[in-house]
């Protein structure tokens, strides 16, 4: 019964996949590598192009499921951040509820986290103030993140899941599809000779 279920699942198939860590290149380098020349901040361009290439991604595999749902949650996060002058905000309070008050010490509404792409402003700043990174989380990793976030997070988790399952899927129906074919193993077609 497992097997059929396994043998079932349809093949998942993603296309230009290098797309995704190209985008999380491109996003990393500006927030924690080059974030100016020549006195222009490159963060909010950097992050506005990472998410155009996921957007490109998504629309290449706009048929899958799992893509879709990490489709959504780009375009959630990407609202925001273009709303906010090419940022993903966030207010004190939700950094404060993380636990992470040290980072935002001496930093007034309207700066920058140091190393992120983040902008810290007050709740009645905040255009689009639902899609932001509003959502605190403690424990086990500090950090803020919005709904988006937790969207892509899905999205992302599905994705692999389906990658694997449909790999075990692949191999389950492998052995079938040679011995439909005929092209069994020869131990099970050649008889020894028993006269």
């Amino acid at each position: 019964m497992r097997h059929s279920i396994v043998s079932n699942f349809p093949q998942v198939k993603l296309r230009y996949l290098f797309i995704a860590p190209i985008a999380l290149f491109v996003q990393v380098t500006v927030s924690y590598l080059v974030t100016s020349v020549l006195g222009a901040d490159l963060r909010p361009a950097g992050l506005v192009a990472s998410y155009a290439l996921l957007l490109a991604f998504l629309a290449i595999n706009r048929r899958n499921p799992a893509v879709l749902i990490f489709g959504v949650g780009i375009i959630l996060n990407l609202a925001a951040i273009l709303a906010n002058g090419g940022f993903m905000p966030t207010t004190p309070e939700a950094v404060m509820n993380a636990g992470l008050g040290d980072r935002i010490a001496g930093l007034a509404p309207g700066d920058v986290v140091p190393q992120t792409t983040i902008m810290l402003l007050e709740k009645s700043q905040i255009r689009l103030w639902f899609l932001s990174d509003i959502l605190s989380l403690r424990s086990p990793f500090p950090r803020v993140f919005s709904m988006g976030d937790i969207l892509v997070v899905l999205g992302v988790v599905l994705m692999l899941l389906g990658l694997v399952l449909s790999e075990i899927a692949r191999r389950v129906s492998e052995p079938r599809r040679k011995r439909r074919m005929g092209l069994a193993s020869p131990s099970s077609i050649i008889q020894p000779d028993v006269d």
